[in-house]
């Protein structure tokens, strides 16, 4: 008769789980950083370019939206699923 089948160690488990859930906590902290990293830089660039041109707040206001949809637009790419790739066209096919 074969022995039975031994459940996994509890402790090993945590240990694999915790490192996984580090992993993805330094993955989002990291994204996190580079969306905020983004619209502070397009919005101390419309700053300046306000302070050198005497026009506030309206540089201001376009370099944190620009921030924004580049952080954004950053993220969505970050995050979405790959796309399939195409299939090989069989020789002699006409390209359109």
């Amino acid at each position: 008769m074969p022995p039975p089948l031994s459940k996994p160690d509890p402790s090993e488990r945590s240990v694999a789980d915790g490192s996984r859930k580090a992993q993805e906590l330094y993955r989002y902290t990291g994204v996190g950083i580079q969306f905020a990293a983004t619209i502070g830089i397009f919005a101390w660039l419309g700053h300046r370019t306000d302070v050198w041109l005497g026009s506030s707040p309206w540089f201001l206001l376009v370099g944190v939206f620009l921030g924004f949809a580049g952080g954004l637009v950053s993220l969505i790419k970050k995050f979405s699923p790959p796309s399939p790739p195409t299939p090989p066209k069989p020789p002699g096919t006409p390209s359109p």
